[in-house]
């Protein structure tokens, strides 16, 4: 969420998380492309993979 609040920047919030930008970028990705499919009442779709970055 901090990814598409545009307050901080990508290295700013990989820095607070100790995670590369890469994964702040890829897990933004993934919100954008998913979120109507999870605000979408009735809609199903098969869970996400989830990925560890550490």
């Amino acid at each position: 969420m901090e990814a598409i609040s545009g307050r901080k920047t990508l290295q700013e919030i990989a820095a607070d998380h100790a995670v590369h930008t890469v994964h702040v970028n890829q897990g933004k990705k993934q919100l954008l492309d998913r979120a109507t499919d999870l605000f979408t009442p009735g809609k199903k779709t098969k869970p996400a993979t989830v990925e560890r970055w550490c």
